[in-house]
């Protein structure tokens, strides 16, 4: 094996002539193609059959979506207030937690305006089950950004307490940590206002839009990027359920049609506030959750040995005609 001007191994003709190769009596060698053009022409119809599998799924994942946010899935609990109680409540509680952050600033909450979040626009949106209303974001949860290192500022040499979340880390509607950054103690005091709670749900407002998911336990607190946003819902909200909302077509035609199309598409915060999303009976929305999950454990599971037979099929052609050329087949 040569190597060019260019630093590249490459096989000269003088080399490649000189290979040996095994040469089976011509009728075997008939017999050899033949056989070995039908395995590999079963092995290929096998990996279209696999590729077609991962779609199928999302189809199904959307399908089941669309079916739990219709109160298909479930039925009503008599017992279970109505949502529009629950979401009485909740704006009665976000009335309260905005006077405390006045008082906490020093301002009496006489002296200022408080603003009530417009009602849903619910024109082209489905009907819901009786006991369901359509919400705003602005009506359920504070809508808060992340924050980029400050200038001049770079991620810690090694693992610290203080994570830095970034677009790239939300994986599967959760948070990876195998390639996760770190900050330093002085860098974190800076960006100390602009941290993800567990309690949170998060939604990627840059680049990549609409990424929804939910911070696990052991990142609670962490500082969260600039690309995205954390959406902390009021109380009588499930968590969960909030996050799955999110990642229905419903929801996520509402963000497309929010998007700013630029060389870098982004999703304003005052827009995410404008998302209207359906809320259920709080004892609903558990089992709603529970049911989702449960199915889309299984759908992980079928995803999982899908990749694998996929691999496993890619080395087949390999292994065929490694076998054919040792005689074995």
């Amino acid at each position: 094996m040569a190597q060019d001007t260019t630093g590249l191994r490459n096989l000269k003709t003088k080399e490649y002539l000189a290979q040996v190769l095994p040469l089976p009596p011509l009728p075997e060698q008939q017999r050899l193609v033949e056989k070995t053009e039908r395995m590999m022409e079963q092995s290929r119809t096998a990996r279209e059959a696999l590729d077609r599998i991962p779609p199928l799924l999302k189809r199904f994942r959307q399908a089941v979506l669309a079916k739990a946010f219709r109160g298909e899935l479930t039925e009503p609990d008599p017992d279970d207030e109505p949502a529009s109680v629950l979401l009485e409540r909740i704006r009665e509680e976000r009335r309260q937690k905005w006077e405390e952050d006045l008082r906490a600033k020093g301002i009496d909450p006489r002296k200022a305006k408080y603003i009530e979040p417009e009602p849903p626009d619910t024109s082209g949106l489905p009907e819901l089950p009786e006991g369901w209303v359509w919400a705003r974001l602005s009506q359920i949860a504070s809508v808060k950004g992340g924050k980029r290192l400050p200038r001049g500022s770079k991620y810690a040499e090694g693992k610290t307490a203080h994570p830095y979340i970034r677009v790239t880390d939300f994986h599967d509607g959760s948070v990876s940590t195998v390639d996760l950054k770190y900050l330093d103690e002085e860098t974190h005091e800076r960006l100390r206002r602009y941290t993800i709670a567990s309690s949170d749900v998060y939604i990627s407002i840059a680049g990549t839009i609409g990424e929804v998911g939910t911070v696990p336990a052991e990142l609670h607190g962490a500082n969260l990027t600039e690309n995205a946003a954390k959406l902390s819902p009021f109380s009588g909200l499930v968590l969960k359920f909030l996050a799955l909302a999110l990642k229905t077509s419903d929801a996520m035609e509402q963000i497309g049609i929010k998007t700013i199309a630029t060389t870098q598409p982004k999703l304003a915060l005052f827009r995410i506030e404008g998302i209207s999303v359906p809320v259920a009976p709080l004892r609903e929305q558990n089992e709603i959750v529970a049911r989702l999950e449960a199915l889309f454990m299984q759908v992980g599971a079928i995803e999982q040995a899908t990749t694998k037979a996929c691999q496993q099929a890619r080395q087949v052609d390999q292994a065929v005609l490694a076998r054919a050329f040792r005689g074995e087949i």
